[in-house]
């Protein structure tokens, strides 16, 4: 893929190449992206790309790609530049630079949209993987570190083998996973998704924690999708107390105005409201169960229920209206179909998935 850059300036004081906006002709379906720290040179900027055959590192990245040569690459860098000293030696990209290309480079990753990402070298995986963490950016794919590879070519040439062995089995396993048959909901772009489908979704639960968090997981998609929500579960057990019902049924209005200035999750006054409600009915359905799993899976005889392309049924109906008469809320038909599919109580999955069982 071709890159179009923005008119070239330099940085006075910093004497950076300002030029790292890449405007990309088309979306290319990729399956492996390398980022470098920064370009090595300038001369000719349509040919300043990184990685370059005639380097160590570039020699590295292509014996490695030879090996799966079936696969698409993307090769580019945090800073798409050269950094220059006073005495016009190329250094390594400061700080404050590399602040300025961030999030041009983000912008190419959600256009290229790669299946896994390598982050070549402590400086630029450090530099990434802080930023994305501090600023709470989610890019759904793979990312790993590796030793640079001109590091490994000049220095540590006799694991060469074993590094390049280690890089291809982490692509090979995210490649062999998207070519996996599952549900056709699930986002292949994904990893938590595909990991969610393929462990949790449809699994039998008993334990009453998990079918308490995922009760109040499930009602604050009501209007969203569930990867939404999917996405910011480890956001929602550290804003509610990892799902601690007792510290949830006790939530008071400054806790109240903490979730709801919680960036991380989402947002609404109603479902949070909801989750402290519902909270407390839960407990009470303990209490006169003995357990909250005893209740659920009554309604099946403890049978699961096999079931595809449907939203509701009789029986999401008839539980959603139980609840309903208890006090709980955002427990419509639709809701709890998809929770009695999540914990396993109907089984959904499609004709074509690995998982698909049918009626036993």
């Amino acid at each position: 893929m071709k890159l179009k850059l923005n008119s070239i300036k330099k940085c006075r004081k910093c004497n950076l190449y300002i030029n790292q906006l890449p405007l990309l002709d088309k979306k290319d379906n990729c399956d492996v992206m390398w980022v470098g720290l920064s370009a090595k040179k300038v001369d000719d900027i349509d040919k300043n790309y990184p990685l370059e055959e005639n380097t160590n590192s570039g020699l590295l990245i292509k014996e490695i790609e030879d090996k799966l040569p079936s696969l698409n690459y993307y090769k580019t860098n945090l800073v798409k530049c050269l950094p220059l000293d006073n005495k016009g030696k190329i250094r390594y990209p400061s700080t404050n630079e590399m602040n300025k290309c961030i999030s041009n480079l983000l912008i190419e990753i959600e256009v290229i949209n790669p299946k896994i990402m390598f982050l070549l070298g402590n400086n630029v995986y450090n530099f990434i993987s802080k930023y994305i963490e501090k600023n709470n950016i989610k890019l759904n794919l793979p990312i790993k570190y590796i030793e640079h590879p001109s590091y490994i070519y000049v220095y540590k040439k006799k694991y060469k083998d074993n590094y390049i062995e280690k890089v291809i089995n982490e692509i090979k396993k995210v490649i062999n996973m998207n070519k996996v048959k599952r549900c056709k909901w699930v986002n292949m772009n994904n990893p938590l998704y595909i990991k969610y489908h393929d462990e949790e979704w449809g699994v039998p639960v008993y334990d009453d924690h998990k079918l308490f968090e995922m009760l109040i997981l499930e009602s604050f998609q009501a209007g969203l999708s569930w990867e939404c929500v999917l996405n910011k579960k480890e956001d929602f057990e550290k804003a509610y107390d990892n799902f601690d019902i007792d510290k949830i049924c006790n939530y008071d209005d400054k806790k109240i105005n903490e979730l709801l200035n919680n960036k991380n999750i989402i947002r609404n006054k109603l479902k949070i409201n909801a989750s402290i409600n519902n909270s407390k009915i839960f407990k009470n359905i303990q209490k006169e169960y003995g357990s909250f799993s005893n209740y659920i899976w009554k309604f099946t005889n403890n049978k699961v229920i096999y079931e595809i392309g449907v939203t509701s049924s009789n029986l999401s109906d008839t539980i959603s209206e139980d609840l309903k008469r208890r006090g709980m809320k955002f427990v419509g038909t639709t809701i709890i179909y998809s929770y009695l599919q999540a914990v396993g109580i109907i089984n959904s999955h499609d004709k074509g998935c690995i998982l698909y069982k049918g009626k036993e």
